[in-house]
Formats: structure tokens, C-alpha cells, sequence
């Protein structure tokens, strides 16, 4: 194994952070002159006590001479005990500053790179968020962000040990110098015996890394799939599997464990054996000066505890390291695949058209068939425009296109006579918005889910919209009206009707020109489906308005309606020509299927 500077597996890792969070310098800086301010004034402080205690041992209750220092002397014992009692205090504040500054720098780089990643990942395009795996961000916001953020504040705590050990050091060679120098030679072996451990810490994080990874992808993969894990029965193959991993996982943690309960004791032990060692130079040499050596012998002392300290860092930082280039890559990842929005005004949206767009998805391994072969049409707004197919027809695809969620492979999508990504993203958000198939509801009032977190949007355009929604009645029904409680977790739910028609008046809070319902009846009976296509046909006052149907009567006040099928426009045309223009819809009607 290469030797290397004690810190050099710290300062590679401090580079290595570098790009993602940057520590503030000047934080740096001061708690190094605090550690250096420490290790001076203690080692004082430690000569005040060896010169004290041999002045009352040999009763010399007068004049002291200071250890290690011989042209301080003729002080008296209550004048040393004053001095030393201001420096302990000095010591203990410096200390305290110095755990106040490592919070601090701890807390604001953790919050640092959690705001950034968070940041990158909302202005990551529709595909990447799309192939984002379930909850990973969350366990990278929630638990690889402190990993790094604990191993930075444990490098400058490390930093901060190694100059308070170099001062104790020099302090130990000025006020006894045989024997400092055969306790530092003892402490460089030292050094060399726990190298190894350093070795087993590196290779036990990186492994710890890789089998954390793969953990957490069976553990979502499971819970995602937990109704289809009970209904087919199993649940212990998924257990065993699970199992396995956990097991992988546990193997490079106790070994890190280990290394991280070991040292401590190993380096107690061997500061009791350097500082017998001590004493035995001090026996064999027959040295006299013994304030000077009981000095020497508690600085030393306090050195080795700065060692180990400097030590004892590695297995935490070798454990946090390889989280560094993960947060790194999925940061860059984000960035990577922002899409980039013109600066022209989208005041309305008048008239869409599709010109042979094509899509095709990305998968590994090979080429994925198009989702969209070059389809083609126009629409205006004012307009009611279905959109039907069977499963894998490229509904969801189109959807996402005309959302600008997603960018066509070739062809054109333009509004207005415009390619849609000239427009600024603010006003295209402004004119253009989605009714989902299953809307998210937020832990918040109604009125506030009705208006989503956007500012400008007035209490009387929240109950406007939920009138022209349906949905008045129903929310003065409940407990506190508009400002009843309602999410997802631990509060009030609402029906799938109720969920369907506040996210119609969500989107319609600010009167948009452009409205796309993702299946918006396809989960409600029939009565409530009445309400919701009511509602639809309203819509069209003042919008375009692009419906995706699963059931035949969502169509029936379209103007127009889209059939697509295998990525391709089979036919798009009034209702009542669908039954010439559309073998699917044909297909359909004749075995209820829509």
C-alpha cells in the first residue's frame, strides 16, 4: 500500500466536494487559527500544571521556574495558578468557537446541496424527472447529503486536530526534547501500524456505496409493486432476495463498524504504552529536570489525543467519499438534460398544429420503437378535440409533446404559426395547463390546492373557478368550507369526482387558452362522468380544449377527434365519421370496448 500524508485521503475528498458545495474559506481559516490558538495556549497551560505540581511536591511554595521555559522563573505559585486558570478559560472559549463554527459549516453546506439538488432536479427536463426511480431523490436529499455534509465538517475538524498536534508537538520538543522526539518516533510507527485500516475503510465504503444502491432500488421496486408481490404470491422469493442484499449491505458496515470502534481503543492503549515509554527514558537517562519533563509528558499526552482524532476521522470520511461523485453525477445529470425556453411572449394560444412529428424513447440495450410516427394535425382554439386509441398508441406521448414536457425527435410542433420552444416558460405556463388522470392533492386548505402554490390568484377567482367546476356545493359541505384541510397523508381525501373536478378548477383558476384532460372520466360513474363532461364543453368558450377518452360519451360534444393507433394517425375528423375513417373506433363500438 502507497504511504501517503496523513491528511492526503482528506484533502483529496475536500477536492473532490469542491464541485458540488463550496465551504467558505474565511470559516476554514478561522477555525484553524482557533486550533492553532488552542494548542498554544493549552500547552501553556499544561506547563503551568507540571511546574505547579513539582513546585508543591518539593514544597517550594515561593518562586516557580516554568517548564520548558527558562527565562520565565522567579513567579509565584498563586501568580502561576491565576495565569493558567485564564488560559484554561481562553482554551474552553477558543473550543467552544470552534464547535460553534463546525455546526455552522455543517448545517449550510447540508442545506447548500440540498437546495441545489432540489433546484437542478425542478429544472431537469419532463424524461429525466420521467426515469427518475421512486423516492430516489428523497434518499439523496434525506440521507446522502448529510453523508458528505458530516465528512466536509469532519475534514476541517481533522484539519483542526493536525495543527493543534503539530503545535503540541513543537511545544514537547522545545520543553523536552529527548523525549519528545522518542515519543515522536514512537507515534510515527504507530502512524504505520493503523495504515492498514485506512485501506479496509476505503474499500468498505465504496462497497457500502454499491450495495446501498442496490438495496434501495429492490426496497421501491418492492413497495411499488407490493399489490402485484401479494397477488401472486411472492412474497418470500421477494423476502429471500431482499434479504441477500441486506446481508451484502451488512458486511462492509460492521467492517467499517469495526475499524471506527477499534481505533479509539487501540490508540488509548497506545498513548499508555508511549507515555510508559516515556517514563522509561526519563528513568534510563536519569534526567532531572522534572517539571520540564512532566510537561513534556502531559503535551505529549494531549498530542496523541489529537492523533487520534486525526485518525479516527478516516473510517467516516473513506464511508461519505464515494457518495460524493453519486450526488455529483445525478446533479449533472439534471443539468445535463434541462431543456432551454425562448424569451418570446405566449399571450394565447389560437391555433396548435403538429406538422410529421415523430418520438421515439430511450432504452438501454437498443432502439425502442417510435411511440409517434410522424403525426400530423391541426387544431384551433375554440375547439373540442378528442384523442382516442388503444393501449400504447401514443395517447400519454402525445400528451406530453403538446405540453412541452418533451421534445419531438423530427418534425415540428408549433402554436400560433411559432416552434413552442421560443416561447419563455413563464407565460407558457400561464396559457397552457393539464387536467391529470389522477391529480396529487397538497397538505394544505382547499382554496389553497385550488390555486397550487401560484401567486396573483385572487379569492374570488378560486371560487369562481370552483363554480364553473361544479364543485361549490360539495366544498361548503365540509367542515370549514375552503379552508377545510385536505392531502393526501393525514388529512381529509375527497372522492375521485371531487379530485377530478378541483383539478378542472385548478387549472382554470387563471383562465388559461389552452387545456389538455389526461382520461378525465375514465375512474367515475356515470354521474359523476355527466358532471365532468359538462363541465369539459364549457371549457371551450374560451380555450382549445384536448380531451384523451377512454369512454365513447366523453366524445360526444368534441368537434373533432384524433384517432391514433401504433404511433400513427389512423383518422382525425368529426364523430360521426369516425365509423368510415377508423377501424379502431369500428372495433371498438362493436365489442363496448369504448
Amino acid at each position: 500500500m502507497a504511504v501517503k500524508f496523513p491528511l492526503a485521503s482528506s484533502i483529496d475528498a475536500w477536492k473532490e466536494a469542491k464541485d458540488l458545495v463550496q465551504v467558505p474559506r474565511s470559516r476554514v481559516w478561522l477555525v484553524s487559527v482557533l486550533g492553532a490558538g488552542v494548542g498554544i495556549t493549552e500547552s501553556i497551560f499544561l506547563a503551568i500544571i507540571a511546574s505547579v505540581g513539582v513546585a508543591i511536591a518539593g514544597k517550594h511554595g515561593g518562586q516557580v521556574k516554568l517548564a520548558g521555559f527558562g527565562a520565565i522563573s522567579g513567579i509565584s505559585v498563586p501568580v502561576l495558578l491565576g495565569i493558567g486558570v485564564a488560559l484554561g478559560a481562553v482554551t474552553m472559549v477558543a473550543s467552544f468557537l470552534i464547535q460553534i463554527e463546525l455546526a455552522r459549516i455543517n448545517t449550510r453546506t447540508m442545506a447548500e446541496m440540498r437546495r441545489e439538488l432540489y433546484d437542478e432536479f425542478t429544472k431537469t427536463s419532463w424524461p429525466a424527472m420521467r426515469g427518475e426511480v421512486e423516492s430516489a431523490l428523497i434518499t439523496y436529499i434525506i440521507n446522502h447529503v448529510p453523508r458528505v455534509s458530516n465528512m466536509l465538517t469532519s475534514i476541517v475538524s481533522q484539519l483542526t486536530a493536525f495543527i493543534t498536534l503539530v503545535i503540541f508537538l513543537a511545544f514537547a520538543l522545545i520543553v523536552a526534547p529527548l523525549v519528545a522526539i522518542a515519543i515522536i518516533v514512537l507515534g510515527v510507527v504507530l502512524y504505520f501500524i493503523f495504515l492498514p485500516m485506512r485501506g479496509i475503510a476505503a474499500k468498505s465504503g465504496e462497497d457500502s456505496k454499491v450495495a446501498t444502491r442496490v438495496l434501495f432500488m429492490s426496497f421501491a421496486d418492492s413497495v411499488a409493486a407490493s399489490r402485484e408481490i401479494k397477488t401472486y404470491g411472492v412474497g418470500e422469493p421477494v423476502r429471500q432476495r431482499i434479504s441477500r442484499e441486506i446481508d451484502d449491505l451488512e458486511r462492509p458496515q460492521y467492517r467499517l463498524r469495526l475499524v471506527q470502534g477499534f481505533l479509539p481503543i487501540l490508540y488509548q492503549r497506545a498513548v499508555f504504552m508511549i507515555l510508559l515509554a516515556g517514563l522509561g527514558i526519563v528513568y534510563a537517562v536519569h534526567l532531572k529536570d522534572l517539571g520540564s519533563i512532566g510537561a513534556a509528558l502531559l503535551i505529549v499526552l494531549r498530542a496523541m489525543q489529537q492523533a487520534q482524532l486525526v485518525q479516527s476521522a478516516e473510517p467516516s470520511i473513506a464511508e461519505a467519499r464515494p457518495w460524493i461523485a453519486e450526488l455529483v453525477n445525478r446533479r449533472d445529470r439534471y443539468r445535463a438534460n434541462a431543456f432551454v425556453f425562448g424569451t418570446n411572449t405566449l399571450d394565447a394560444v389560437e391555433e396548435i398544429e403538429f406538422e410529421n412529428v415523430s418520438y421515439r424513447y430511450e432504452v438501454e440495450g437498443g432502439e425502442a420503437p417510435l411511440a409517434l410516427d410522424n403525426v400530423s394535425f391541426k387544431a384551433h382554439r375554440g375547439e373540442l378535440i378528442g384523442v382516442i386509441g388503444p393501449s400504447g398508441s401514443g395517447k400519454s406521448t402525445l400528451t406530453e409533446l403538446i405540453l412541452r414536457l418533451d421534445k419531438p425527435h423530427t418534425g415540428t410542433y408549433r402554436i400560433n404559426g411559432r416552434d413552442t420552444w421560443e416561447f419563455s416558460e413563464e407565460s407558457w405556463t400561464e396559457q397552457i395547463v393539464l387536467v391529470p388522470q389522477f391529480s396529487h392533492l397538497i397538505a394544505a386548505s382547499v382554496e389553497e390546492n385550488i390555486r397550487f402554490l401560484r401567486e396573483g390568484i385572487t379569492r374570488d377567482a378560486v371560487e369562481d373557478s370552483a363554480v364553473k367546476a361544479h364543485l361549490t356545493e360539495e366544498i361548503l359541505e365540509l367542515d370549514h368550507g375552503f379552508e377545510t384541510l385536505i392531502g393526501e397523508r393525514g388529512h381529509r381525501g375527497l372522492s375521485g369526482g371531487q379530485r377530478q373536478r378541483l383539478s378542472i378548477a385548478r387549472a382554470i383558476v387563471r383562465p388559461p387558452s389552452l387545456i389538455v384532460l389526461d382520461e378525465p372520466t375514465s375512474a367515475l360513474d356515470h354521474k359523476a362522468e355527466d358532471v365532468i363532461v359538462e363541465t369539459i364543453e364549457r371549457l371551450r368558450e374560451h380555450a382549445l380544449v384536448i380531451v384523451v377518452a377512454h369512454r365513447l360519451s366523453t366524445l360526444r360534444h368534441c368537434d373533432r377527434v384524433l384517432v391514433l393507433r401504433d404511433g400513427k394517425r389512423e383518422a382525425f375528423c368529426k364523430l360521426d365519421e369516425l365509423n368510415n375513417s377508423s377501424e379502431f373506433f369500428r372495433e371498438a363500438r362493436a365489442t363496448n370496448a369504448l
